[in-house]
């Protein structure tokens, strides 16, 4: 499979209601095999207005990264947290057997978000939210932000999340643990390029197995999610 551009399938909402959401759906472009391991059901990329609600809903086996890129979000769960997202703050709700939640865009400015839908391991857990401080990371370093172990936000599902700002030049993409992977990059920020093939801020990005290195064209925020059966879920 070559390095290409995931297209949204999906759009959602509209300005007048106060909420867009683009879909993505990484698995759709590949075959039944490498969909089997394939960790990321869903990536959403929203856009919302202040004082737009997205009111009470239910989420069931379904585990949910959020970074919220500009703007403030209000967060509020039945389990009883009420927290203020903000781009520096990343948070990953495991909604296991059952969970709702409620979002409301505060402030001035609108809010920009990308939520990475996860298939959890084992199905039925009980329901956790974790809210981590996640300042910049170091300039030209991958970080790791989320995994099933050993990093910040603690993941139940077969993947990997890695972010990065990157200057312009020549880079490397965090070491592939074999062929049973999937890699799907996020241009949060940036323009880079994967031999002729250009990606820019917004760019949801499928990655060939055999992709290691990549230029910076224009400063880039990235995130880099890896999923695939070799990885242990907890």
């Amino acid at each position: 499979m070559d390095t290409t551009k995931i297209k949204p399938e999906q759009r959602n909402g509209s300005w007048k209601q106060g909420c867009t959401i683009e879909v993505v759906y990484p698995g759709s472009g590949m075959g039944e095999a490498k969909r089997k391991i394939l960790g990321i059901t869903k990536i959403e990329r929203s856009y919302s207005l202040p004082g737009f609600v997205a009111h009470m809903h239910q989420h069931q086996d379904d585990e949910i990264l959020t970074c919220v890129r500009s703007g403030v979000v209000l967060h509020i769960d039945s389990l009883g947290h009420e927290q203020k997202l903000t781009p520096s703050l990343t948070t990953v709700v495991s909604a296991g057997h059952t969970f709702h939640h409620e979002e409301r865009t505060l402030g001035r400015d609108p809010a920009e978000a990308y939520s990475i839908h996860f298939r959890p391991e084992p199905y039925a857990q009980h329901a956790t939210v974790q809210f981590v401080e996640t300042s910049k990371s170091h300039l030209d370093q991958w970080r790791l932000l989320a995994s099933c172990s050993n990093a910040p936000l603690i993941l139940r599902s077969r993947a990997r999340v890695h972010d990065a700002r990157l200057s312009i030049g020549r880079h490397l993409l965090p070491l592939s643990d074999g062929e049973d992977i999937i890699r799907v990059l996020i241009v949060l920020d940036g323009h880079v390029t994967f031999g002729d093939k250009h990606f820019k801020k917004g760019d949801i990005v499928s990655l060939a197995d055999t992709e290691d290195t990549f230029h910076v064209v224009k400063p880039a925020d990235l995130l880099l999610i890896a999923s695939g059966t070799f990885l242990p879920a907890i």
